[in-house]
């Protein structure tokens, strides 16, 4: 029952990490990988993006983002890209960030 557990568990995270009718087998392989192991290590590491307890969507978004934009070096366009998000889109999200006090 346990294996049955993990192959669902497993389809879900990818179903969520990955747009499409389809799951290539990269994704599959991606989505089977923890954030431990692709971190390489068994605790998060001072750079990693963590929530401790669970949270609004909406506030995991706001903070992904305030994280990511300042790990990443390049310009808001290629953080967009990178995001897979518009750069409008970006735009907005951070200007929601700065508004709430972030």
């Amino acid at each position: 029952m346990g294996n049955i557990r993990e192959l669902r568990n497993l389809i879900e995270r990818a179903s969520v990490l990955f747009d499409g009718e389809k799951i290539s087998e990269k994704q599959f392989e991606m989505a089977a990988v923890t954030p431990e192991e692709a971190c390489g290590a068994s605790s998060p590491s001072a750079s990693a993006f963590v929530v401790e307890t669970p949270i609004p969507l909406k506030e995991a978004e706001r903070r992904y983002i305030a994280w990511a934009a300042v790990r990443f070096d390049g310009d808001r366009a290629a953080l967009a890209k990178r995001l897979a998000l518009s750069p409008r889109t970006l735009c907005r999200k951070l200007a929601t960030r700065a508004e709430s006090g972030g």
